[in-house]
């Protein structure tokens, strides 16, 4: 049974620390609530201490969303590697690459708006916060690192066009999703199924090597 959002988490032992215990809190209190609605009181309530406590771990409320930030986006970025690499795994050929396209994109389009608006807000915030910005930038790294090995694989195996830049196409991929705020924004939305539909066709149209060539 899900656990009600009032609920409190019940006290880990041995495994986590104090520390631990508190941030698990807060990405929790974070994916539930959102940024605007983070309660400290939720996190005190769940993790089971005190707010001295709290402050002994963590400098201020700021800090404490900076580090749930962090986290989650960390959390998400290896979701998406994991979904990737499952991508590059199951490509043996162009057909097989092309539909293992279209379920990574299906993917990414039945995600939650909630995690979408999370991680371009995450970005936005670091513009202003230098240590939020040096600390996704490692995440953020290893997700754009994974891509762009990705298009210069798939580049070499013939699957997307030769003549693009690797780097520029590592960054659209991942722009990409995180476009469909747009549509979450608007009153009468696309969807998820022609959202992906129409990107798939733009992707196979833009980016990967027509089956006729050699």
């Amino acid at each position: 049974m899900a656990m009600s959002r009032r609920q409190r988490s019940p006290r880990t032992t041995g495994a986590h620390t104090t520390h631990e215990r508190i941030l698990e809190q807060a990405v929790l209190v974070l994916t539930e609530d959102g940024f605007d609605r983070f309660s400290v009181q939720r996190v005190l309530d769940g993790a089971e201490v005190s707010r001295a406590t709290l402050y002994n771990h963590f400098t201020d409320v700021d800090t404490l969303i900076e580090a749930a930030l962090v986290e989650t986006y960390a959390r998400e970025s290896a979701s998406l590697l994991a979904q990737f690499g499952n991508l590059m795994e199951r490509s043996t050929d162009r057909a097989s690459y092309r539909a293992a396209l279209r379920d990574y994109f299906a993917f990414h389009g039945r995600l939650p708006s909630a995690v979408r608006m999370r991680r371009a807000h995450t970005i936005s915030l670091g513009s202003t916060r230098p240590s939020l910005a040096a600390a996704i930038a490692p995440v953020q790294d290893e997700v754009t690192a994974a891509w762009r090995a990705a298009v210069i694989e798939s580049q070499r195996l013939g699957y997307l066009r030769a003549d693009l830049d690797a780097d520029a196409v590592a960054a659209i991929m991942q722009a990409i999703p995180l476009g469909r705020i747009v549509d979450d924004a608007t009153s009468e939305q696309v969807g998820d199924e022609r959202w992906t539909a129409t990107l798939i066709d733009m992707v196979e149209r833009a980016l990967l090597v027509p089956d006729d060539e050699p």
